[in-house]
């Protein structure tokens, strides 16, 4: 097959011949000028020397007219499939090789459309225009793409030209991807990568392209509801709905419809539909509308069909009719009698149709919004429950966050702290894998409780995890502090204080908002070198960054290094010579645990604090923090030094176990005082 790559260029002079290059290593190139006020002669001497083929429109027709000259050459060349990119180098010319090996491999008339990989930096408009596109094409043609937005394609050129397109600006994108499923053209994904410069130039007018694609995508939808269907373009059968064997096979057949464009935002627009139909005055044949709808957009029936029963009458149509009632006579229908019903039937009904336009958009609102949270609370909850994850796991959308940072702006800390009782009910309720990673700590320290006593723990548990990862936010991304009061036992001081030669074991614990340890750490007077988890090291960056502001010595006394082997060594080395090494207590690394006594049950910890300081003989600190409100404040509890005995023989990580009852008792000693803020789960 002969591939030819297009770029429809308006006014990205400055990136064009780059990508131009790039291109011409795997394809003869057309550039197609959209009327671009920024071409030079220098500019096109650059294309020349380059090979590319360039066709100039005497003015701006939008990328759609764009594409459809460069198909139109393709065509009059024989070229079989035209691949588009962005000439703004958002798209990397070299990812033109997987679409030509697809290409090579194909069977029949497919447009590829690349998959954009979003990098962290890509605007929010594009992600949330992704969404909202690709939710339009399921409606529009019933078929699946994860980016319809994206403009790195490849076409079947004879089979696209027949293809009855009007849109001639960024609309043609979506309506091409519509008109091809209904075409018969087989759609394929693939993975492409992307980046957005800074100074990227984008020519896409936010209100006049949104207005195009909105009147696009309602004319797609309006062509939906036609009865009849497209012819194709593409010598291939159609696929006919076989009725025999659904009635063959009824079961499996329902098990379909109920499964079938079952996503949280299918579901929602199928409960809008619904309800809109359901709520009209339609009588006799709202089930057939409702059907017939829901088919030809492609939406799930058994959820809209259910639906519309919530309105039947009488009191959705009493509605209606009282409304439309008070709009034409300014007053409500107090009286029910044979004239009012029989003899005025016509005015009722067209006051219930009156009704049923204002009542019909807030009914759909409130049940397409209900559907929605509950479809993706359950699917959510499932999926972690079939992977064995706490639904907790799932606690980083950005919705979430979004809300609780706009709080913590407008209302302040601790106010905010407090609306985290009513999400984390909706977890001690509903998430039973963390409850029972949860419970074994709970039991130690809330033995005999009976369950109603037992759930309240867990409820406070979680809320006390969630003010904590609160506070960690705030900590990191405010710059700000909150008041922390210090316990400290006093042979403590000389190690805090930096007046022994030797360095000394910070073993801290995950026990309230203990990343706090890092914020403050800065205070003490001794450097210190943080032992991190991976996942840890972010935050750690964080703190530097803040403390470097604040503080020009900070970052001097804060360092950090991974829990490795190499990571031991060089703690190690830091004891020698004075450091302050910090390390987790109570977290299980690797095969070799030892099992110290906490509250009369056992607690598995690693023996490799222990044996560090055995080995450079020095103490161990244990740093305790506690969350405490009304308002919130930090409590830094640093208990007596413990002083592991080396000894001449190989130690073993039983040898450590006396040590490690003394830390296992302060925090059972320390958790009776702070209860339900040790977060100590299974795994």
């Amino acid at each position: 097959m002969t591939i030819l790559c297009a770029i429809p260029v308006f006014n990205h002079a400055a990136t064009l011949a780059d990508v131009v290059e790039r291109a011409r290593k795997h394809l003869p190139v057309l550039v197609v000028d959209d009327g671009s006020t920024d071409w030079s002669d220098a500019l096109q001497r650059r294309l020349d020397a380059l090979g590319a083929q360039v066709i100039h429109h005497p003015q701006n027709l939008g990328k759609g007219a764009a594409i459809q000259t460069a198909l139109q050459s393709a065509a009059d060349t024989g070229v079989d499939y035209l691949i588009t990119l962005d000439a703004d180098g958002q798209h990397s010319p070299g990812d033109l090789p997987k679409f030509m090996d697809t290409i090579q491999s194909l069977t029949q008339e497919t447009i590829l459309v690349g998959c954009r990989d979003f990098p962290e930096n890509a605007p929010r408009s594009s992600r949330f225009g992704r969404v909202f596109a690709n939710l339009w094409f399921r409606v529009e043609s019933g078929a699946k793409c994860s980016d319809c937005q994206s403009g790195f394609r490849a076409y079947p050129v004879q089979a696209t030209l027949r293809l009855k397109c009007t849109g001639r600006r960024y609309s043609y994108e979506a309506e091409v991807l519509a008109r091809a499923v209904w075409g018969g053209i087989v759609l394929q994904e693939l993975s492409i990568s992307v980046s957005y410069p800074p100074d990227r130039i984008s020519h896409f007018d936010k209100f006049q392209d949104n207005l195009r694609l909105s009147v696009i995508h309602a004319r797609l939808v309006l062509r939906r509801l036609i009865p009849w269907d497209t012819p194709w373009v593409v010598e291939r059968p159609k696929p006919r709905l076989n009725m025999m064997a659904m009635l063959r096979h009824p079961w499996e057949t329902l098990k379909q419809f109920m499964t079938e464009y079952a996503s949280p935002w299918e579901l929602a627009l199928s409960a809008v539909v619904a309800t809109i139909l359901g709520v009209l005055p339609i009588l006799g044949i709202h089930v057939l509308a409702i059907f017939y709808v829901t088919t030809r957009l492609h939406l799930n029936r058994p959820l809209a069909l259910t639906l519309q029963n919530l309105y039947a009458p009488p009191v959705t149509p009493f509605l209606c009719i009282e409304l439309g009632y008070y709009y034409r006579h300014g007053k409500f229908l107090t009286s029910l009698n044979f004239q009012n019903l029989v003899v005025e039937m016509p005015q009722r009904y067209l006051e219930w149709f009156y009704g049923s336009l204002a009542l019909a958009p807030l009914f759909a609102l409130i049940a397409g919004t209900a559907v929605y949270c509950a479809a993706w609370c359950f699917q959510r909850s499932r999926q972690k429950q079939d992977d064995n994850t706490p639904l907790s796991a799932t606690r980083g959308n950005r919705f979430g966050f979004w809300f609780f940072r706009t709080m913590l702006k407008c209302l302040g800390l601790n106010i905010t702290a407090a609306c985290i009782w009513p999400v984390s009910l909706f977890y001690a309720l509903f998430d039973r894998e963390a409850a029972r990673r949860a419970q074994p700590s709970l039991d130690a320290l809330h033995p005999g409780l009976n369950h109603l006593t037992r759930f309240f723990h867990r409820w406070k548990l979680f809320t006390r995890q969630g003010q904590a990862i609160l506070l960690l936010h705030y900590l990191q991304n405010t710059g700000k502090s909150v008041p922390m009061d210090y316990e400290i036992h006093p042979d403590a001081l000389p190690y805090l204080e930096n007046s022994t030669p030797k360095g000394c074991l910070a073993l801290n614990s995950h026990f309230g908002c203990w990343q706090a340890a890092l914020a403050y750490s800065y205070k003490i007077q001794r450097p210190i070198l943080f032992m991190v988890h991976p996942d840890q090291q972010k935050a750690l960056d964080k703190f530097q960054a803040l403390h470097a502001r604040n503080d020009a010595h900070a970052v001097e006394k804060l360092n950090t290094l991974t829990a490795s082997a190499g990571g031991l060594l060089d703690a190690m080395a830091a004891l020698q010579d004075g450091t302050m090494v910090g390390i987790m207590g109570d977290r299980e690394e690797g095969a070799a645990t030892l099992e110290a006594d906490f509250a009369g049950g056992p607690l598995k910890l690693s023996p490799v604090p222990w044996l560090l300081a055995a080995r450079n003989h020095t103490p161990v600190l244990l740093f305790l923090i506690a969350l405490q409100h009304h308002p919130i404040r930090l409590l830094c509890h640093i208990g007596q030094p413990i002083h592991p005995a080396d000894s001449e023989k190989r130690l073993k990580p039983k040898d450590m176990i006396p040590y490690a009852n003394l830390y296992a008792k302060e925090i059972a000693d320390f958790a009776r005082r702070f209860p339900d803020q040790w977060f100590k789960f299974e795994n």
